[in-house]
């Protein structure tokens, strides 16, 4: 099967009942799992469990959940491959670079233009930071 032409990218989402609502809302939004991708951080996040399941209301066993040891590696494929990477936050972050030391630009997602050829990857996550 093709590769979802949307990532959903879970760094650091350590609370499982969350976990499994995301699952949810991405197998719900995305065509039943077909359009949207799961992506797990392994370091710091929480497993896949029956915690996980139940709160994504059974989600969990429909989609493909993919999971990494080094986020930012796969970040740096995925933007090499044509994706566009994008990170949200409570409150964009001020002087912001990327692994080269070259600035990046923050938004607010409302003000994000989709071009719907353009494969994308929005990073969720961090909780309580």
């Amino acid at each position: 099967r093709d590769s979802p032409s949307l990532w959903l990218v879970l760094d650091e989402v350590v609370d499982p009942q969350n976990f499994g609502a995301l699952v949810r809302s991405a197998h719900f939004l995305g065509n039943a799992g077909k359009d949207i991708g799961v992506l797990v951080c392994a370091k710091n996040s929480a497993p896949p469990s029956p915690v996980v399941s139940a709160a994504s209301a059974g989600a969990l066993e429909l989609c493909d959940v993919m999971q990494t040891s080094n986020l930012p590696r796969t970040l740096r494929a995925a933007t090499d491959a044509g994706y566009r990477v994008l990170g949200a936050a409570a409150e964009a972050p001020h002087g912001l670079t990327d692994g080269d030391g070259n600035a990046m630009e923050c938004q607010d997602l409302g003000d994000v233009t989709c071009d719907e050829g353009q494969p994308t990857v929005l990073v969720l996550g961090s909780e309580g930071h």
